[in-house]
């Protein structure tokens, strides 16, 4: 059983090597005591994979439910957020949009396995916003209810002009499918971060945050600006076999480069993190220490 623990009391060396992500203005420093520089494995198919060192060819394990393989959707999420913030940087060309499924006639409305009808509406809507706006890049993410319905949130980026603005109206006739959202990206330094806590967190009322403490659970609940929520409340809802995000061919990944740790610091343009992990991974197959450094230059 693999436990993970937070705050070891990594210490790096100037010399030490570590991995750096560069993301415009946002930097992270990834430290590992015991770098491993093999491939233990190689994918065979969607089903199966062969362990190099002995020839064995496994299955992989699969789950009923993300809820149990929160590691794997972590994962996902944090590649998300290198995609968002490699991107996305808040320039006056870009929205952050909330695109929601109004009930049709017989009272129905797609849920987070409907991806065929999912996936039709979106390319739908943005073959409308290019015929009109142009060259449109983006990053689009399912998120799902409670309930099992669903709705997209989707960073977009008009690269044919140098500040956009669609009035709400305008975007509700060009989605067709139920109301809009324009969230404001004003202030937000770190969008890959903004909008996973979107994704991932839950929103409670003052009433529904006083039931969930009286029964017990109140270390659950965070309080941010006056505002209460869970924590990755949502990650439990979210099923296994479903693509979570989808993203134009222009969006890129950012570079990951090994260097020394006096040499990454400088690369970071930044005197200090703006914010620090660490871990301590220690199962019956290995242990490992690993800390994360991330640093932002617009911090400064």
């Amino acid at each position: 059983m693999q436990k993970t623990k937070e705050k070891p009391e990594i210490s790096i060396k100037p010399t030490d090597l570590v991995t750096v992500t560069k993301m415009n203005h946002i930097s992270e420093i990834q430290y590992m005591e015991h770098m491993n520089h093999t491939v233990a494995i190689k994918k065979l198919s969607e089903a199966e994979y062969v362990v190099l060192e002995t020839g064995e060819v496994k299955s992989f394990e699969r789950t009923e439910n993300r809820s149990e393989g929160l590691q794997s959707l972590y994962r996902t999420f944090k590649t998300l957020r290198y995609l968002i913030n490699n991107n996305f940087v808040g320039n006056p060309n870009e929205l952050f949009v909330t695109l929601t499924f109004k009930k049709n006639a017989d009272g129905w409305r797609p849920g987070v396995n409907d991806t065929e009808y999912l996936a039709k509406k979106y390319k739908a809507f943005l073959q409308r916003l290019k015929r009109k706006y142009g060259k449109v890049e983006f990053i689009r993410v399912l998120e799902p209810h409670a309930d099992g319905h669903a709705h997209f949130h989707a960073l977009l980026r008009f690269d044919d002009y140098d500040k956009i603005f669609i009035v709400n109206e305008e975007l509700n006739e060009l989605w067709g499918q139920g109301f809009v959202k324009v969230n404001s990206l004003k202030n937000v330094d770190n969008i890959g971060a903004y909008v996973s806590a979107y994704l991932s967190d839950v929103d409670l009322t003052d009433k529904e945050a006083e039931v969930f403490e009286d029964s017990g659970r109140k270390g659950e609940i965070t309080d941010k600006k006056g505002k209460k929520f869970i924590k990755g409340g949502r990650m439990k809802y979210y099923p296994t076999g479903v693509q979570i995000y989808n993203k134009s061919k222009a969006i890129k990944m950012p570079e990951r480069t090994v260097m020394k740790y006096r040499e990454a610091q400088k690369k970071a343009g930044s005197a200090k993190p703006t914010y620090e992990k660490e871990i301590l991974i220690d199962s019956d197959e290995f242990s490992n220490k690993l800390k994360f450094e991330y640093y932002n230059s617009k911090r400064v």
